[in-house]
């Protein structure tokens, strides 16, 4: 069953030293959305002031109200939707953004594969088997490293896979 998705978030940052007023930001907001759409989707935006720097939150439906045909998000959909915003932003003196998210995305999914538990637990079994020499011994190691084992179902069958 496909996800039903009635409307789209999409919040427009603008840099701390951009030189806009908040009536600024909300129109090229708006013209951001009408090329976006072209014209051919409901929005609503709201300018925020209560940061450091202005942003807009943008809702949009995800069916037109022009053809009734729903919005396809892709791969370049950011892409496309930031270009139009910094050539519009242009217009208005502004700078783009660099692109930070996209470092920190990374940086923060390197730490996760790091320090997950699941992760923790691999790098020990992996270390284990390393200074083992047969299974027998792996299993007497098994607890030096805070690891419990479990071979066999709670009716005492043996299981498939074991559990760590």
């Amino acid at each position: 069953m496909e996800k039903m998705i009635f409307f789209h978030h999409i919040i427009q940052s603008f840099p701390v030293d951009a030189k806009i007023t908040k009536e600024e930001a909300h129109e090229i907001g708006e013209k951001m959305m009408f090329q976006f759409t072209e014209g051919k989707h409901e929005f609503v935006i709201a300018t925020h002031v209560d940061k450091d720097y202005l942003h807009n939150h943008i809702i949009f439906n995800a069916t037109s109200n022009v053809e009734l045909k729903k919005f396809r998000w892709k791969k370049i959909t950011a892409s496309n939707l930031r270009k139009i915003s910094d050539e519009i932003g242009l217009e208005y003196g502004i700078q783009p953004l660099k692109k930070t998210l996209d470092s920190k995305y990374k940086a923060y999914e390197k730490y996760r594969k790091e320090l997950t538990f699941s992760t923790e637990i691999k790098q020990r079994l992996n270390f284990l088997i390393s200074q083992s020499s047969s299974f027998e011994d792996f299993q007497r190691k098994i607890p030096f490293l805070n690891l419990q084992i479990d071979y066999y179902t709670s009716s005492g069958k043996l299981k498939k896979y074991a559990t760590y």
